[in-house]
């Protein structure tokens, strides 16, 4: 449901942020 996909976009977004961190 609604939860579900909400942790999917925060796992999405931290792993964005961590790449933009190692760039």
């Amino acid at each position: 449901g609604a939860s579900i996909q909400d942790d999917l976009v925060q796992q999405t977004i931290e792993q964005f942020e961590q790449q933009q961190m190692q760039t």
